[in-house]
């Protein structure tokens, strides 16, 4: 009888606890309850998941991958935000918007317009998986809204309402801060949607993009082809091709065009500020590419025609005629004194126009002036001629 009574108690009591944690658990559920309205961060998630699911539909439903917004209060509840929401989350995505005339608009009347869609068209697939989203918007109350002046005009949406709107002090509610003027390149709006979002997407090619890359690279490989077939033949028939093409790109090599590519100063020659033609360019660290493939020009010929004195045969056959001899002769020194003049004509041009491109050449010529101190030193006694 003990032993049983004993178990009854224990049993009692053990049920006793239980209905207290329970009890306890519940009070703590309610308290959690109360609690989460007020900006608890389950609910706060739970809006941020339904927004972001509300704009992937909104996306998956349009034909292009871009947002239209049909309402104004649907706008501001999924990417304009509110105004008491400065220190909250007011999503976790971002959104870029194009501000624009309606479609179907005439294209005289904002001839950007177009091109710019199409540059958003272009780009969108890049971010189908990031949170990311471009939206429409035709001109109207949502334009309104922000103030927009221009047309047309790109604007970025970030995560927090105090980041993405002007706090000034004349600024209303919903002046944007991130503007862009636009660009009708599709790799221009790619690198402003990365730095403006933080992220690192590139450009997704099409179909019809990879098919006209793969014909060009085709059709490029087929004319190499025929080209070098068709110059291989040439060549075996006139051999002298070789020599002058060799002379072409020792040109090109003295020309210093590797500036020009770089710096991208690709104009053959200048034009002075009073609108005059300008053929040398006053600088020594910098030129214009038709004087660089001049100055290359002009070493070539220097070149060959001294390389042209060097292979002349400086005696005559003395087996032939006296007057053959004679006319032999004189043909030689007319080749001899034209290449030399040439290249004296040339040597005189190129030094010329180094004063030109250099200040201190027509200052001082090679050496200091002779009341400049001079030191003991080999170096420092000047360069003179």
């Amino acid at each position: 009888m003990w032993s049983s009574s004993s178990s009854v108690q224990s049993c009692s009591r053990g049920r006793t606890g239980s209905r207290r944690t329970s009890t306890l658990f519940r009070v703590l559920l309610g308290l959690g309850a109360v609690a989460a309205p007020h900006g608890g961060p389950s609910v706060v998630s739970a809006q941020e998941t339904s927004a972001l699911k509300k704009m992937q539909q909104l996306r998956d439903e349009s034909s292009d991958g871009v947002i239209r917004f049909d309402s104004l209060q649907e706008y501001k509840s999924l990417v304009a935000g509110r105004p008491d929401d400065e220190q909250h989350t007011v999503k976790n995505y971002h959104v870029i918007l194009l501000f624009t005339l309606p479609e179907g608009s005439s294209p005289k009347s904002c001839p950007a317009c177009g091109p710019f869609l199409e540059v958003m068209r272009r780009v969108a697939p890049s971010y189908l998986e990031k949170p990311v989203f471009f939206v429409l918007v035709p001109m109207g109350p949502i334009s309104q809204l922000h103030s927009i002046m221009r047309l047309p005009q790109f604007a970025h949406i970030g995560t927090t309402y105090s980041g993405t709107y002007d706090e000034g002090k004349n600024a209303k509610p919903y002046t944007l801060q991130r503007l862009w003027p636009g660009s009708d390149e599709p790799s221009k709006f790619l690198h402003w949607v990365n730095s403006a979002t933080g992220e690192q997407a590139q450009l997704v090619r099409t179909l019809g993009d990879q098919l006209t890359s793969l014909v060009l690279l085709l059709s490029f490989f087929s004319f190499v082809a025929v080209v070098g077939q068709a110059a291989l033949k040439l060549l075996q028939r006139f051999p002298e091709i070789m020599a002058a093409g060799s002379l072409v790109i020792a040109a090109l090599g003295m020309s210093g065009i590797m500036y020009n590519i770089i710096n991208q100063k690709m104009n053959f020659f200048g034009i002075t500020q009073a609108g005059t033609f300008e053929l040398i360019l006053p600088s020594s660290r910098a030129q214009h590419l038709g004087e660089g493939m001049l100055f290359g020009v002009c070493f070539v010929l220097t070149g060959s025609g001294f390389a042209f004195l060097a292979r002349t045969r400086s005696t005559i056959n003395v087996y032939l005629p006296s007057p053959r001899r004679r006319e032999e002769l004189a043909q030689r020194t007319r080749q001899t004194l034209m290449v030399l003049s040439a290249c004296v004509f040339i040597m005189y041009f190129v030094e010329s126009s180094y004063k030109q491109k250099s200040g201190w050449h027509m200052a001082t010529p090679f050496f200091p002036p002779s009341h400049f101190k001079r030191g003991p030193v080999t170096v420092d006694q000047g360069t003179s001629f």
